[in-house]
């Protein structure tokens, strides 16, 4: 029976959360000048990471821009690499370059 009791209380429980106001997702106005050092805060923010951003994507076109041309150059038969290799490698690259994004 003492497993039954702790099911009613269980029960009890959650009713009493139902009945409790909740309030989510509260947008309170700021003030200017809070408005004012948020806005300062977001420019920040966003003057370190654009620039990073940006220099990591052109990085990876160009390591997928170079990959491509060396599959189309003299430099594979220098390296006497077989077609299945060719993938291998450029599978490898890709599965590292999504495993680091």
């Amino acid at each position: 029976m003492g497993g039954s009791v702790d099911l009613e209380k269980k029960v009890d429980s959650v009713e009493n959360l139902e009945t409790k106001e909740v309030e989510l997702n509260l947008h309170e106005s700021l003030t200017e000048e809070e408005e004012k050092i948020r806005k300062k805060y977001l420019r920040k923010v966003d003057l370190r990471l654009v620039p990073i951003l940006s220099l990591t994507y052109i990085m990876i076109l160009i390591d997928a821009g170079n990959i491509g041309a060396v599959l189309f150059t003299d430099f594979i038969p220098a390296l006497k690499l077989s077609k299945v290799q060719q993938g291998n490698i450029v599978s490898f690259y890709y599965i590292t370059l999504i495993i680091f994004q």
